[in-house]
């Protein structure tokens, strides 16, 4: 299995490892909180599983997801962070219906009998409970957790809670002989002593008022301590089960001696020795009796592990306080009634206005102060001046023509610093020290009257009187913090995320094949688009240089190619003498020869005449011999008888019409050379029939004037294209301007 926080679905099977998750913590008290918290990148995978109902799973306890956020840090990192609280906390959620005296006061009892009565039909199981005294306990009609709560007070045990299975122990821990000591373990240590709750009088009550002054002769009891200090510290508890005097001053007893004395804590932040190899015996959990040593500070003492922080992944950031005492969550429950009872006494529950009569209680304890001969008054003719001690006064009230001045110290010369002022417009002050201020009942406001306060928030508003922060609720279910623009109308920040604007801007050419595109993007954080507007300028294709660089080579044309003549041609030429064997191989000269005569002296020999395809009137040796056009490459042989004579007479050659086909190339060399560039903004066509399409949707068409104002109804996060065409060659300058309500 890895070593690292695991989620789980609802029925706990494992859905996902957390490979990423750091600063994991968990922090557990004796019978107090059991909880976890961690950090996630918001961009890791595995953020999905991190829902409500599912749990997470650190060192084998599962803890419920009962929290989780998402910031943007410092860094600009996407940071988000888990919390919950142990699963034993379900309980939280587990109802004891019974309200009736019969079932809910149990009389001579074990804490093994109450805890498995009220774990009863839960996932939970009782594992172990220490044998305890019989007592007798009475539970209240609410959720099983708070129930175990009253188990622990009348038992006074400890709770180790272990995923379903609860146990109630006298100590869950041991003294194992551990030390936590300056510069061996201990990092940091603060000693914290703490007597606000310390009493030394103890008025206790029973059942139906039930006191044991029967046999003390007092309604109270006083701590063997009262001698330490000038006035007795007085303080009340009531024991409403018990009916017995004695065991009402046994239990008076009891209790005495968890409140008669200071609390005494130490947090030390640690170094966890066990987790290093040879140290194991080192090893310490919540509830281990600790000596702690500090030879500096004088401290030598042992103190219980009270609570336990710690870094799974991280043991040397782990942290403990340890005490003398062991806080519980019913301790905070008693300090809530305790208010709760002071608040009910002072205001009237059906008025809601406060009570006169507690109002007088309190001018009757200053009543008894004066009596008590506690100040001393001073009269002149200016006023009065009420001092608090008449020896060495230190405080000092004075009433002089119509002002009440309050001081409560001195200057270097001995001068009263008056610090509050009251006439009959109002009072004046630079610290008033207040409880509870009730604003349903007030209105507080600045001098410049641009900030005030009531029941319903804090308001900061304009000279316009535009309210232009509210804190508190401002609309039903919404709470926080809220900030309107200059109008007061449109809000820019609230519970659910901030306004924020932004634009983008793309200038190009395009024609019909070739549009232009101007791509946005909306992150996931973007939890509404208020605006989204297109504003386009058509304009003139638009170059800047023309001309080009050239360099020398060879260039090559080819044929073929063709000639025709049309018509025959004829041609009479003047006669001339031919050898008519010097045309054997050749007879198809254009042109013609005649009336020409060739004497052979070579004695007997052949005439051969070979024809190609045209007329001749031919004379050999005196015989004529006619050719005709279709004879092609016919041959003519005569033999001669000695010396004779050739006569040729004048004659033509015909050529028919007749084409010639030429096969040929050319080849051209052209030197090295160069153009020139010319630089400039050269403009043509512009744009027409625009269109607009997002993410290949039409939104607009047949644009052919500059559009300011084109709503683009983008409504969903992530990568959105918007596309422009044209008809003709031409260019678009466009602006995106987008404005949304970003989360926080």
């Amino acid at each position: 299995m890895r070593d690292v926080p695991i989620v789980l679905d609802k029925d706990l099977k494992r859905i996902a490892y957390l490979e990423n998750a750091f600063n994991v913590k968990v922090t557990e008290q004796i019978n107090g909180d059991y909880a976890f918290s961690m950090n996630l990148p918001r961009n890791d995978p595995k953020w999905q599983y991190i829902q409500y109902g599912n749990y997470v799973e650190i060192k084998g306890q599962y803890f419920m997801i009962n929290y989780f956020d998402e910031e943007r840090d410092e860094e600009n990192k996407l940071i988000g962070t888990i919390e919950g609280k142990h699963i034993y906390f379900e309980l939280l959620g587990e109802y004891w219906e019974e309200d009736r005296e019969e079932f809910n006061f149990i009389p001579a009892t074990t804490p093994q009998v109450v805890l498995n009565m009220l774990i009863s039909g839960t996932r939970f199981t009782i594992e172990r409970v220490d044998e305890f005294s019989v007592s007798d306990i009475r539970l209240e009609r609410g959720d099983i957790h708070h129930n175990i709560l009253k188990v622990i007070e009348v038992w006074c045990g400890e709770l180790k809670r272990d995923n379903f299975n609860i146990s109630l122990l006298h100590n869950i821990g041991q003294d194992n002989g551990i030390q936590f000591r300056y510069k061996k373990n201990i990092k940091t240590i603060k000693k914290i002593t703490d007597g606000r709750d310390v009493v030394t009088r103890l008025y206790v009550y029973g059942k139906d008022g039930l006191t044991f002054e029967s046999i003390t002769g007092q309604k109270y009891i006083d701590s063997q301590y009262i001698g330490n200090y000038s006035r007795p510290k007085i303080g009340e508890v009531k024991f409403d089960d018990i009916d017995d005097p004695q065991k009402l001053l046994d239990e008076a007893q009891k209790y005495l001696a968890k409140v008669e004395v200071p609390k005494v804590s130490y947090d030390v932040n640690v170094v966890e020795l066990s987790k290093l190899t040879g140290y194991e015996y080192e090893k310490f959990n919540l509830g281990d009796i600790i000596t702690i040593i500090d030879e500096e500070l004088g401290i030598d003492v042992k103190a219980e592990i009270l609570e336990y922080t710690y870094y799974p992944f991280e043991p040397q950031r782990s942290s403990v306080v340890l005490g003398n005492f062991i806080p519980k969550l019913t301790d905070y429950f008693v300090s809530f009634q305790k208010t709760q009872n002071i608040v009910e006494t002072a205001f009237n529950s059906e008025t809601k206005k406060l009570s006169t009569k507690w109002l007088e209680g309190i001018i009757d304890t200053h009543n008894n102060e004066l009596q008590a001969g506690l100040g001393t008054v001073v009269a002149n003719d200016q006023g009065l001046l009420i001092l608090d001690n008449k020896d060495n006064p230190t405080k000092a009230i004075a009433l002089v023509g119509g002002m009440l001045a309050i001081a409560n110290q001195k200057d270097a010369n001995g001068n009263w610093i008056w610090r509050t002022f009251g006439t009959g417009d109002g009072f004046t002050a630079d610290v008033i020290n207040t409880g509870q201020l009730n604003t349903s009942l007030v209105r507080v406001i600045s001098e410049e009257n641009n900030l005030y306060i009531d029941s319903t928030g804090l308001y900061v508003t304009d000279e316009n009187n535009n309210i232009r922060v509210r804190l508190g609720q401002y609309i039903q279910g919404k709470y926080g913090l809220e900030i309107k623009d200059a109008t007061g109308q449109r809000t820019i920040l609230d519970q659910d995320g901030i306004l924020q604007t932004w634009q983008d801007s793309i200038v190009d050419n395009l024609d019909s094949s070739h549009p232009m595109q101007l791509k946005f993007y909306l992150p996931p954080e973007t939890l509404s688009v208020r605006k989204c507007r297109l504003n386009i300028s058509l304009e003139s294709f638009r170059a800047y240089e023309k001309g080009a660089a050239a360099f020398g080579g060879w260039g090559v044309t080819s044929g073929p190619s063709s000639k025709s003549t049309s018509g025959a041609y004829s041609d009479i030429l003047n006669p001339s003498w031919v050898d008519a064997t010097s045309y054997n191989n050749d007879p198809s000269i254009g042109g013609t020869t005649g009336n020409g005569t060739i004497t052979n002296t070579s004695g007997s020999h052949d005439h051969s005449y070979t024809f190609h395809g045209h007329n001749h009137l031919v004379k050999i040796n005196g015989a004529s011999v006619y050719t005709e056009y279709g004879q092609v490459n016919a041959t003519i042989t005569v033999t001669s008888d000695g010396d004779h004579t050739h006569t040729i007479p004048a004659h033509m050659h015909l050529i028919p019409d007749h084409t010639h086909n030429i096969e040929h190339t050319h080849q051209i060399s052209i030197g090295s050379h160069s153009h020139d560039i010319l630089y400039g903004i050269y403009t043509a066509t512009k744009p027409t029939n625009v269109s607009v399409k997002l993410d290949g949707t039409v939104i607009v068409s047949d644009i052919n004037t500059d559009q300011t104002d084109i709503d683009i109804p983008v409504n969903s996060n992530g990568w959105h294209t918007i596309e422009i065409s044209s008809t003709t060659l031409g260019r678009i300058n466009a602006s995106l301007f987008i404005q949304a309500f970003m989360s926080v």
